[in-house]
């Protein structure tokens, strides 16, 4: 540990700055617990462990436990709290940044705890809200996503996270919701996704938030719903996805129509209206969020050879 880390026993207050809640309900601890699954010897990567109640858990389960927090204070307060653990190797703890975190630095760390898997590790942690879908999308991908290279997703058992609740209902949305979007795309389509805890109440933390939680799950698909062929590129359903959804009360004929011209639209429409077995002027009036997974793959494949992306 740096020189200028503080050791404290005393616990510290929680930084609005940094988004932090402490998580005081045992039984949504435990929850956690269970969701990840975790096993003797499992390696586990915990994002944000704050004053260690999820960390404890997680050890007394039997985790070896990377913990990684951006606040130094957290640090300098499980040096000491933890001594124990991190001595005989269950514990490492970790100052920086999670966005910043590599697959390799990652399995070198468990490597040397001795984990029973290095190569493959389960994600969990009581997230700041405002950064919940860039964390999501560093571990899980986006609409682009290219699943062969993407360095996270061959070495992620399941991400287990607290999430404000709408988030998580927009994560497991299924067309024609209003919760239905762009990322419930992203998030889907190579992602198996449920909740593990529904409803959290604001009492579950310190201080209570404003907003109701709940903890979800996503765990990596061998392949991915409704695969693109070989021949399309995964920015050209980037493009599709997210250009349909820019404005979701206009319709696709609209929303798509600064992107395409009037021809393209009539192909792409006229080959989803195929395979939902519609009329293609039904089709071109419906919104965004009418569209399955499955039709945006449809689209995006009729529409690629009109589009610049990915080229």
């Amino acid at each position: 540990m740096p020189a200028n880390f503080k050791r404290s026993k005393q616990p510290f207050r929680p930084d609005k700055n940094l988004g932090q809640h402490w998580l005081v309900d045992p039984a949504v601890v435990q929850g956690i617990v269970h969701a990840a699954q975790v096993t003797p010897g499992q390696a586990v990567l915990e994002i944000g462990p704050g004053q260690g109640v999820l960390t404890k858990a997680l050890l007394a389960a039997g985790a070896k436990v990377l913990a990684i927090d951006l606040d130094r204070r957290a640090i300098g307060f499980l040096q000491e709290d933890c001594a124990d653990a991190i001595e005989n190797k269950q514990l490492t703890l970790h100052h920086g940044d999670i966005l910043a975190m590599n697959p390799a630095e990652c399995m070198d760390y468990f490597a040397a705890m001795g984990a029973t898997q290095t190569d493959k590790l389960t994600v969990v942690g009581n997230l700041p809200y405002q950064i919940t879908s860039r964390i999501l999308v560093h571990f899980c991908g986006d609409l682009a996503v290219d699943v062969a290279t993407h360095p996270w997703r061959k070495h992620l058992n399941t991400l287990v996270v607290m999430v404000q609740k709408e988030v998580g209902d927009r994560l497991q949305a299924v067309p024609s919701t209003k919760a239905y979007n762009a990322l419930s795309i992203a998030m889907q389509r190579h992602n198996k996704v449920a909740w593990a805890i529904p409803v959290i109440p604001p009492k579950a933390f310190k201080p209570p938030p404003k907003v109701t939680s709940g903890v979800i799950t996503l765990t990596p698909r061998d392949i991915p719903l409704s695969p693109l062929p070989d021949n399309i590129s995964t920015a050209v359903f980037q493009q599709v996805v997210r250009g349909a959804f820019a404005q979701r009360r206009k319709t696709l004929k609209n929303t798509l129509g600064s992107i395409f011209d009037k021809e393209a639209l009539n192909e792409g429409f006229a080959a989803v209206a195929k395979h939902r077995n519609e009329p293609t002027d039904h089709v071109a009036g419906l919104r965004a969020e009418a569209l399955s997974i499955a039709d945006f793959v449809c689209l995006s494949t009729a529409l690629a050879p009109h589009s610049t992306a990915g080229s």
